[in-house]
């Protein structure tokens, strides 16, 4: 999955999803739906890690380790959802701008294929831009037919106890 050249990007299948009509779109569904299975799963000694769940590798984005010892490791979290959230449902041409293709030319810089960050940081997480965004897809009818509800509650409830 390291490999996509959307994957930086929040892309976790290199697939388009959508139609002629609204557009087609390189982060939408699908990749939501990994992010939240995945979300949270912590790395050993603290739990089984995310590789232990197929297709978490993809939800990877920023190819980084976040929490601390207390809490334990995760693969996939803040800093991945921040990825997703801002290269969501950006059509590709002749619709919209598109996301580029260019994860695969950034190999070694720590946010793509092959390059691993080794510091354990989280950007910021601007708790209320991410609920208001969660918010916001689950109240849209056509992506709740779309999106594992249970996944999503999850990570909802942990990114709420934050507050």
């Amino acid at each position: 999955c390291w490999f996509y050249p959307r994957q930086c990007h929040g892309d976790s299948d290199n697939m388009k999803e959508g139609g002629p009509k609204a557009g087609y779109f390189y982060v939408h569904y699908y990749d939501l739906n990994l992010l939240t299975t995945c979300w949270n799963i912590s790395e050993p000694p603290a739990g089984p890690g995310f590789a232990s769940v197929p297709g978490c590798i993809c939800a990877d984005f920023a190819h980084d380790l976040e929490g601390g010892p207390k809490s334990g490791y995760f693969r996939v979290h803040y800093n991945d959802l921040n990825i997703l959230m801002d290269n969501w449902s950006i059509a590709e041409p002749p619709t919209g701008p598109g996301i580029p293709p260019d994860c695969l030319e950034c190999v070694g810089d720590g946010k793509s294929a092959g390059g691993e960050k080794e510091a354990v940081v989280a950007e910021p997480v601007d708790v209320e831009k991410l609920l208001d965004w969660l918010a916001e897809i689950w109240l849209d009818p056509e992506v709740r037919e779309h999106i594992d509800a249970e996944a999503w509650l999850k990570m909802y409830e942990s990114i709420k106890a934050l507050e």
